[in-house]
């Protein structure tokens, strides 16, 4: 089977996401993926055809780039040189409804869009709904990532026979740089970018409890995003704020470092932080909300708590810091978790069969 994955994002956990899932299909199939310039030429597998666009750059040049009928004639010639059966919209993207029309419409391939958010988090900007909103007219088939993003999706009135459940692997690739050398410190660590939904507030209303029983350990928010909101609750001195983008090297060392990762997040739908967390035996500490339970088995690979709610969040990071042989045990079941569970072979497999599906019942 020939597969045209489109990638369009720049950066981030998506591009993460796009090279772990291409890669994981070569193994299986002859897979081209088409990206922005943004990502590095030899991400992938030296077998996987990468083919690379100009998309812009920030949010202007995206924009103008977008009507450029110069990137479509390179995308028909892309998918006609590779000889693609059937393309994989993999992450969102301001392109994605013109991406679609040109794959589904005007090549007459099969199309596959992948659906992280069903329902967009608190201040998705405008930019970004609209398109999502269109692309989701076009494909033949949606894969979500677990049963509760499938109802949910279902629930705005997507076909339940087009719509298929997938859970993505982990992103073990960041082990790569793993050092030896660095000893385990007494850190709790909240990572990833730092949205409205995301729930720094309320662990920094639980930070106060926690430092004050915890005297030789801190908490380190690592990442890109609008941290101003929360800087009047920012003011202990063992809470350290990396408010910037965090390349793959940098951040193995704040996972290798942890000894537990905080997801406090007021809403979810799925996220690569968990599985990084487990690839460096971390047990989490998250919150019920969303899809965070499809991933985080309550007393074998972290703790769950309430949205929302600092003294349970400070009650559980508490427990795990104080009884260390129940943290390591939580750790050690995480990392087997992840391999058993969070493997990209089976994700690839699953893949390759609805891919064979989608195509067949075109064909009918």
């Amino acid at each position: 089977m020939k597969i045209l994955i489109v990638a369009l994002s720049r950066h981030g956990a998506m591009v993460h996401y796009s090279i772990a899932h291409t890669n994981s299909l070569s193994a299986f199939a002859e897979v081209s993926v088409v990206t922005s310039k943004d990502v590095a030429l030899g991400s992938f597998d030296p077998k996987i055809k990468h083919y690379q666009i100009e998309t812009g750059k920030k949010k202007v040049g995206t924009l103008l780039n977008a009507f450029n009928p110069r990137v479509y004639k390179e995308l028909v010639a892309i998918a006609k040189e590779c000889g693609a059966e059937i393309a994989h919209l993999t992450v969102s993207h301001e392109w994605n409804p013109m991406v679609a029309w040109v794959l589904k419409k005007y090549l007459k391939l099969p199309l596959v869009y992948t659906v992280f958010d069903p329902t967009p988090h608190e201040g998705t900007p405008l930019y970004f709904l609209i398109p999502e909103v269109l692309v989701r007219l076009i494909p033949d088939a949606y894969i979500v990532q677990t049963d509760w993003l499938k109802e949910d999706f279902l629930s705005k009135g997507y076909a339940a026979d087009k719509t298929y459940v997938i859970q993505q692997g982990s992103y073990s690739a960041i082990t790569q740089w793993r050092d030896k050398e660095i000893p385990k410190e007494n850190m709790i660590l909240f990572f990833g970018r730092i949205d409205l939904h995301k729930g720094i507030e309320t662990l920094l209303q639980a930070a106060p409890q926690v430092l004050e029983e915890l005297p030789d350990w801190r908490i380190v928010i690592a990442g890109k995003g609008k941290f101003e909101p929360y800087r009047k609750l920012d003011g202990h001195e063992r809470i350290e704020v990396i408010n910037r983008y965090i390349e793959d090297e940098e951040g193995a060392v704040f996972f290798q470092k942890a000894k537990m990762v905080v997801l406090p997040y007021n809403s979810a739908t799925s996220t690569g932080v968990v599985g990084v967390a487990y690839e460096f035996e971390n047990p989490v500490v998250a919150t019920d909300v969303g899809s965070l339970g499809a991933v985080v088995e309550d007393e074998h690979t972290g703790l769950m708590v309430p949205a929302r709610n600092p003294a349970l969040l400070a009650e559980a990071i508490l427990r795990l810091a104080k009884d260390e042989a129940y943290r390591k045990q939580l750790g050690k079941n995480a990392l087997a978790y992840s391999k058993e569970s969070l493997n990209w072979d089976s994700f690839a497999k699953a893949h390759l069969e609805v891919y064979q599906e989608v195509i067949e019942k075109i064909k009918k």
